[in-house]
């Protein structure tokens, strides 16, 4: 989820709920703090970066470091 799907100043966590049962609807998984393996592939999603729902090293921990991982995140500051 990204920053403007929690409303003025990212800061209302159920905000984004709406959107992703939208998507979840339409057969589109969101990974909200999540990681999933496909293919051999894990893919790593997180909360926006300014959300109250980022959940940065927490997420991290679960991570099997001996797959190839795809990250996503909203925000670019994450990186750092």
């Amino acid at each position: 989820m990204g920053n403007h799907d929690y409303g003025v100043g990212c800061s209302d966590q159920n905000a984004a709920n709406p959107v992703q049962g939208i998507a979840e609807n339409s057969g589109i998984k969101l990974l909200r703090n999540q990681s999933r393996v496909a293919a051999g592939l894990q893919i790593v999603g997180f909360d926006d970066y300014w959300s109250p729902n980022f959940g940065g090293a927490s997420v991290l921990r679960n991570v099997d470091l001996n797959l190839p991982t795809l990250v996503l995140c909203h925000n670019p500051d994450v990186v750092d």
